[in-house]
């Protein structure tokens, strides 16, 4: 695998309420070097990250997240909602 290919200084935010399935996401994101990944359990939680960061020299550059939470005030819906209004980053949704 070609690592000069991926952008690995990027700072990710992943989101997804299943353990398992953010262990996973974090272990293949850490294969393609991405060292700079945040994991959380809720959408309310990472939108206060989100926007705890935004502006600063640490925000984060992209989120990944699911969209089926419900855990912790918001689902994977409004949060995908709010960052799309009020941030100016991509987003990756899954389910």
């Amino acid at each position: 695998m070609d690592m000069d290919r991926y952008p690995t200084k990027l700072r990710v935010l992943a989101v997804d309420d299943d353990r398992s399935g953010l262990r996973l996401l974090k272990q293949q994101l850490d294969l393609c070097n991405y060292n700079n990944v945040t994991t959380v359990t809720d959408a309310a939680t990472a939108w206060d990250m989100l926007r705890e960061r935004k502006g600063r020299d640490d925000q984060f550059d992209m989120v990944i997240s699911d969209i089926f939470m419900v855990d912790g005030g918001i689902d994977g819906f409004k949060l995908l909602e709010h960052v799309s209004l009020e941030m100016d980053i991509p987003v990756i949704s899954h389910q």
